[in-house]
């Protein structure tokens, strides 16, 4: 029942990407250029990415959500791959642990 009644709630909204900005579902307006601080870090597992901006490069830091589970999926993707082709700010990404080959030996005591 709840999930019928998200789909339902979120059926008429539309998160749409243009050559410079991007229209999210609530009609706010973000300007590429506007953007200052990327955060990619759940991107790969849940596939919602977050970005910080400013109105007209001033003003009040906003956040809006780059989520590709709600929205259309490839949509989603090509926004956030189009953002980032213009993005000089800060980006957060996750990294990740290279896994040692060897695995680590317990610490033995010298003989004394």
């Amino acid at each position: 029942v709840v999930v019928g009644v998200l789909v339902l709630m979120n059926k008429g909204k539309v998160f749409r990407g243009c050559a410079s900005h991007m229209i999210m579902p609530d009609g706010t307006k973000v300007v590429f250029a506007d953007v200052f601080k990327i955060d990619k870090r759940k991107w790969g597992a849940k596939g919602l990415a977050y970005a910080w901006f400013r109105d007209g490069g001033e003003g009040a830091e906003k956040r809006v959500a780059i989520d590709c589970l709600k929205y259309d999926e490839k949509g989603a993707e090509a926004v956030l791959e189009r953002l980032l082709s213009v993005f000089n700010g800060e980006l957060i990404e996750k990294v990740e642990e290279p896994e040692d080959e060897e695995e680590e030996k317990p610490f033995e005591k010298p003989d004394a």
